[in-house]
């Protein structure tokens, strides 16, 4: 038998640390894609449990109050056994459950306690006046430092959007404040500045929660016709004059009277 000699060893070495370093990013970045499109898919059922839910609420959607979450209203819907008390309170720490079904297996952001469990999901939030939250779903907050920042929980109806394959239901945010069940500001709704921000001041608090896939600032969304799609910041803007001072969103994919 021929004996290889020390330098054809190296060789070969060589010739596999290069055909390794031209595939191991080709490998990361499907890993990157297929948990992308898995994401995309959990963002879609999820989507279906929030219109059953308005299907039963005469059509209109989910809006958070106290500590009711818009999760926590379509849990039922979704194949979640939350319980009553359980949903009633600020964040989900029950270990009975599996949270997966609320996270993209990208999102590896740790939550901000220890026994309150994250969701990646978030709903397009909506405010009855104004331009900036211009959505679907709104949230209660109440007794704010600034009183004229004080909401209601309320929401449109299915049936009212003028746009349905334009106006987006649910996107991400991967941030450690989005907790599951939790009806607070951090855990409840997107609109059109984080992506702004993401856009002109990207590294900011605002910016980070969407930077999501690939740090590229492409996440899943979903929209009132039932389907979903990845997209990135400019997109969800197109439709409105981009610059780094907009705060009227009308116009853009979260806006639901276009």
């Amino acid at each position: 038998m021929k004996k290889f000699s020390l330098i054809e060893l190296l060789v070969v070495v060589a010739i596999i640390a290069i055909l390794s370093s031209l595939l191991l990013p080709s490998l990361s970045k499907a890993r990157k894609t297929a948990k992308l499109t898995q994401c995309l898919s959990t963002v879609r059922q999820m989507t279906i449990s929030t219109h059953m839910y308005a299907d039963d609420n005469d059509r209109y959607y989910p809006a958070a109050y106290a500590n009711y979450g818009w999760d926590d209203l379509i849990a039922s819907y979704y194949g979640l056994a939350w319980t009553d008390q359980e949903k009633s309170a600020n964040g989900m720490s029950s270990t009975n459950y599996n949270y997966s079904r609320l996270l993209c297996p990208s999102d590896t952001v740790a939550s901000e306690s220890a026994n309150k469990f994250r969701k990646s999901y978030v709903i397009n939030d909506y405010k009855s006046s104004g331009n900036w939250n211009v959505g679907i779903s709104g949230r209660e907050k109440t007794g704010s430092n600034n009183p004229a920042q004080d909401r209601i929980a309320e929401s449109i109806k299915t049936t009212s959007i003028s746009n349905p394959s334009r106006t987006i239901v649910l996107g991400e945010h991967w941030n450690k404040w989005n907790l599951a069940g939790s009806g607070g500001d951090q855990s409840h709704g997107t609109t059109g500045y984080f992506y702004r921000e993401y856009i002109f001041n990207p590294g900011t608090v605002a910016a980070d929660k969407v930077s999501n896939h690939f740090g590229k600032g492409i996440s899943n969304f979903s929209f009132a016709d039932g389907s979903a799609k990845k997209m990135n910041s400019y997109q969800v803007l197109e439709g409105t004059p981009i610059s780094n001072t907009l705060s009227n969103f009308r116009g853009s994919w979260f806006d639901s009277q276009q």
